[in-house]
């Protein structure tokens, strides 16, 4: 569940169903979609079930995980969501997913111990962190000194600190 707007919640279930909700009248969703269902690849049997979900606020856009390793984004619109683009990691399973507030990097925390950062633009790979010796489950972005870092947890107990541009 992320916050999309002063009022608005949009919720990922495990059937792979996306609801918008607006707290103010919570009887029924604003909008529901099966788009993370109908973007799926009819040639593999991959485990759809949203683990991980991130907003860009200001561009619109949902980014969702799942256990198959896949990372799916969606624009949503004032009626409808749209499925855009996705990747498929070469290891399985995906904890967490957070787009940097500045809108230009996705990291991904993944079950292989790694944590994968892209572009938010373009979903291009820029860098592995690869230092946990467990699943990495969480990540934040803060500043230090200046440097804009990703901040990742995991399941070792270890917090680890880099610096990205």
């Amino acid at each position: 569940m992320v916050q999309v707007a002063a009022h608005q919640l949009l919720v990922a279930y495990e059937n792979a169903d996306l609801f918008l909700w607006d707290v103010r009248s919570p009887s029924r969703p604003v909008l529901t979609s099966e788009v993370i269902k109908s973007s799926r690849d009819p040639e593999k049997e991959d485990d759809v079930t949203p683990l991980a979900l991130d907003f860009d606020v200001e561009r619109g856009i949902a980014v969702v995980g799942n256990a198959s390793g896949v990372v799916k984004r969606f624009k949503l619109g004032p009626a409808e969501m749209t499925a855009l683009d996705m990747l498929t990691l070469p290891d399985s399973g995906v904890a967490a997913v957070r787009v940097r507030p500045d809108g230009k990097i996705l990291t991904v925390a993944c079950w292989d111990f790694t944590a994968r950062v892209f572009s938010w633009k373009n979903l291009k790979p820029l860098a592995v962190l690869d230092l946990h010796k467990e699943t990495v489950q969480c990540v934040e972005y803060m500043e230090m000194g200046g440097d804009n870092c990703v901040v990742l947890g995991g399941k070792d107990a270890m917090i680890s600190i880099w610096p990205l541009y």
